[in-house]
Formats: structure tokens, C-alpha cells, sequence
């Protein structure tokens, strides 16, 4: 079986090529290939195949890419004589940067995946309710800071070196590899050397840094070694939170955690039918919305009140997850300029991230918002003073494409509206709690936003906030509680 002959057919809906890329990585896994490559490093590391398994399937759904249906190249087998090499330096790199240490730490709570300043403020919140915290981080800035654990490229790490351990990883093992590569016609060091790099990385961690529990913020970078070896160490369990909703065909697959701490009481649900390992689904809110909106000063009277205020997703080809998926997300942009046109006293403004400015010089973007009223903001209008999220509590009403924030404020009593033309976008197929706001036709969306307008003031009760997102205004003390309780 050759990964990279492989290919979705994208004429397909996004829900039935998400069972079929399930379906295939359970196949490709079974191979006798696969099997024989993942008993030699389950004998090496002392680490159950099962577990092997699930971490492969995190590695090959990162490197499928969704615009073109299929594999990256780096599965080609031609690629595995340059990817040898690549193998033996890790070692190299990884023996040359070692660093004994026998000091054990013991905390209360270890948060890892840090690799943004925004990250790092909102969990660090958390030195509130745990009186230790380890704050595992790749930025620099945060190296020698008391809590604080840089990790550097996969140096200092802390391992055992001899002969048996050169013998395996320079000459045994890579052969082996190569071997099975050659044999497959699919290049298989990238999988190993990604088991490799978490096996070695995580056992120097939790060998020398302990917790009963273990956090994460994004579950899309969830990985059952780095949990197996947790546990290993002492751990008792992992939690991840949602950031984000689970999108079919994308990232939201194959998700392990013990615990996973969702937005609202039905947010997770793509997310358990992608092959996901979760015991336990436990609501508790949104981290974002607390740290943007509740834990700042209420000082967001110099913001407009929009009467519609379309949502902007961050869009890239990971997104991409039908064959009409770029062409219907235009459609939306020209809705907006016919209502505009059609009610031209409307203050209607599209919100997107200062970052994503770029996206919308997208020339179908352009010709759909020409010659409207339509405003296009960033936040720069008043100095960046201004979040999404104070705009949006402050609009009267709220539309958006494919984004969070949607569910967000749908948990907090504002409606927002979930633009599908024609049912097309397969994103969220099925996901039930969006059918009486999702809107597939332009009639129905002008009627919706205008009652939405001329009754902004009325709130309305004709559903389960819950379902979407709890009141997030204590959420870190929810997050502290469920993990002290688990």
C-alpha cells in the first residue's frame, strides 16, 4: 500500500472523506510493513504498540494536506536515502546538546504546548487556583524564569548513552528503517523520527518535572505518547481544552486526552466522531472569551455598534475540505454587499485578525465588496485598542462563515448566524446544534439579520446556551475545579 497513491475525491461531502482518511490510516497501519517497523520500536523503547499506533495517526493526518486530497510528498520513498541522514544527525544533535540531570521538581500542574505570548498570559492565570505551575515553553524570553521550562530544539535532554544506545540509533534501527522504506514504497523515517523526537523530548521532561496532571490547550496538537509517558512518570491525567470547533476532514481527528474541556456541552461532538480517545467530555466554557472580554475593563463605549458585524475566520488550505469550499465562501461576501445595497442606511463591517489583512485583497473578495458600503476593519481604527470580541458583543447582529466565536456568542445570549450557501460547506455536517442558525439562502439571511436588528434590545431564550458555550466569566475557576476533582 502507497501512501502517496492515496487521493479523496473532493466531490465528496467533508463528513464521508473524514471516515475514508479514518478508514485508510487504520488500513495503512495494519500493513505488515507498518507492523514489523512499529514492534522493532516498541521493543527499543519499551513503549505498548497501541500506543505506537495512535501517535502515527496524529503524524500522517498532520501531512495530509486538504486542498490537494492527499499525502504530502515526504511519504515518497525516493526521499528515505536523504531522510537516513536526517535521522543519524537528530542523534548526533540530540547526544552532542545532552545534559545530565538527576533535580526531580514535583508541581501541581504541568501546562505544555506554549508557543505564543497570548498563550502563556491566559494559563498563566492559573497561579491563582494551583500554588505550582510548570508553563512548558519554545519561547526564549521565558528561559531561567521561575515556572517557566524552555525547551530548546531538543536540547538538554536527559537520556542514557552507550553502546547499545549508538548501536540502535545509528546503525540498527535507521537499516531497518531504510529497509522497510525501500520494500513499502513509502518513505517511513519521518513517522519514526517523530516518535523519536517525543519519546526523547517528553521522557526528559517528566523523568525530571512531575504532576498529577497534565493540560494543553490545543487538541489538535494532542499526542498519546507524550500522555502515555506522563503517566509513565506519575502523571494521573491529561486534559486538553477547545479553542476551536472540530471540523470534519481537518484537524479534530484523532484526538487522546482523558479529559477534554469543551466550549459547551455539544461543542465536541465532530471531534469524538473522528476516531478521537477521550474518557470524558466536560464542558466548561471558553478561555478566549474570558481573557478577552471579561477580564478587561469594560471601556468598549468608543466602538460603534455595527448592525451586522460578519466574523472572519482564519483561512488557510487546511480548511479546504470540499471542491467548491474557496468559491462558497465568496458567496458570502457578496450577500453582504447586497444587503448593503439593499439597506443602504446599515453600518455593516466584516471583523478579521490584523495578521489576515492580506486575505482580503483576494481579488473574488474585492469584486463581491465593490462599490458597497461594506467596511473591512482590523482593529487599526482605533490603535488595536479593540478585540473581536468586545466588537462583537457590542454589534447588533452577528454572521460569520465557519468561526468559533459564532458558537462563543450564541453561548452568551447574542445570535449569530452561520452562513452555508446552498448547504454546501460540509464543514459541520450534521452538527445539530448549528441547524437554526445556519442560513442557505440569501432571502432568508437578509430577513434574519433585519429582525435581528429591530430587535437587538429583545433576548431570546428559544434554545440551550449550554450546548454552545457556558457563561465563560469564571472559567479558570471551572478549569481548576474539574482538574482538582478528576
Amino acid at each position: 500500500m502507497v501512501i502517496n497513491s492515496f487521493r479523496l475525491d473532493k466531490k465528496f461531502d467533508a463528513k464521508k472523506n473524514s471516515e475514508l482518511l479514518i478508514k485508510f490510516t487504520n488500513k495503512f497501519l495494519s500493513t505488515q510493513h507498518m507492523t514489523t517497523n512499529l514492534k522493532i520500536i516498541s521493543d527499543k523503547i519499551n513503549i505498548p504498540n497501541n500506543i505506537l499506533q495512535r501517535e502515527c495517526k496524529h503524524y500522517l493526518q498532520y501531512n495530509f494536506d486538504n486542498k490537494t486530497g492527499k499525502y504530502n510528498s515526504s511519504f515518497l520513498y525516493l526521499n528515505a536515502i536523504k531522510d537516513f541522514f536526517r535521522f543519524i544527525f537528530f542523534f548526533i544533535w540530540i547526544i552532542f546538546f545532552s545534559k545530565k540531570n538527576n533535580t526531580e521538581k514535583v508541581y501541581d500542574l504541568i501546562v505544555d504546548d506554549l508557543d505564543h505570548e497570548n498563550s502563556i498570559k491566559t494559563f498563566k492565570e492559573l497561579d491563582k487556583y494551583f500554588s505550582q505551575v510548570l508553563l512548558i515553553t519554545t519561547l526564549k524570553k521565558f528561559d531561567k524564569k521561575n515556572n517557566f521550562l524552555f525547551v530548546d530544539k531538543y536540547k538538554n535532554l536527559n537520556f542514557k548513552i552507550g553502546f547499545k544506545f549508538c548501536y540502535d540509533y545509528f546503525l540498527y534501527i535507521p537499516l531497518k528503517i531504510l529497509y522497510l522504506s525501500l520494500k513499502s514504497q513509502n518513505n517511513l523515517f519521518g513517522i519514526n523520527l517523530h516518535i523519536f523526537r517525543i519519546y526523547f523530548k517528553y521522557s526528559s521532561i517528566f523523568k525530571n518535572n512531575k504532576s498529577k496532571y497534565l493540560l494543553q490547550e490545543r487538541y489538535y496538537r494532542s499526542s498519546s505518547l507524550k500522555n502515555y509517558l506522563f503517566k509513565y512518570y506519575g502523571g494521573k491525567n491529561t486534559f486538553i481544552t477547545q479553542r476551536v470547533l472540530g471540523i470534519y476532514s481537518s484537524f479534530g481527528m484523532f484526538v487522546n486526552c482523558d479529559y477534554f474541556l469543551s466550549l459547551g456541552k455539544k461543542t465536541a461532538d465532530i471531534i469524538c466522531n473522528q476516531d478521537s480517545e477521550i474518557k470524558k467530555i466536560t464542558p466548561i466554557g471558553s478561555l478566549s472569551i474570558y481573557q478577552n472580554y471579561f477580564n478587561l475593563p469594560n471601556n468598549s463605549d468608543e466602538i460603534p455598534s455595527y448592525d451586522l458585524l460578519d466574523l472572519e475566520s482564519r483561512m488557510a488550505n487546511f480548511n479546504d475540505v470540499y471542491d467548491t469550499f474557496w468559491n462558497d465562501w465568496y458567496i458570502k461576501f457578496s450577500w453582504l454587499a447586497k444587503l448593503s445595497a439593499h439597506n443602504p442606511n446599515l453600518n455593516i463591517a466584516i471583523k478579521i485578525r490584523p495578521e489576515h489583512k492580506t486575505a482580503m485583497e483576494n481579488i473574488n473578495i474585492k469584486n463581491a465588496l465593490k462599490n458597497s458600503n461594506v467596511k473591512i476593519i482590523d482593529g487599526s481604527e482605533y490603535g488595536f485598542k479593540f478585540n473581536t470580541y468586545q466588537y462583537a458583543f457590542k454589534a447588533k447582529s452577528l454572521c460569520t462563515w465557519i468561526s468559533t466565536l459564532g458558537c462563543e456568542m450564541i453561548g452568551h445570549g447574542k445570535k449569530c448566524f452561520f452562513i452555508n450557501p446552498s448547504l454546501k460547506n460540509t464543514s459541520y455536517k450534521d452538527f445539530s446544534i448549528l441547524d437554526k442558525f445556519t442560513i442557505d439562502n440569501y432571502v432568508s439571511f437578509e430577513k434574519n439579520i433585519i429582525n435581528e436588528i429591530n430587535n437587538f434590545d429583545n433576548k431570546f431564550k428559544d434554545y440551550e446556551k449550554e450546548d454552545y458555550c457556558l457563561k465563560s466569566n469564571n472559567v479558570f475557576q471551572e478549569l481548576s475545579n474539574k482538574i482538582k476533582v478528576s
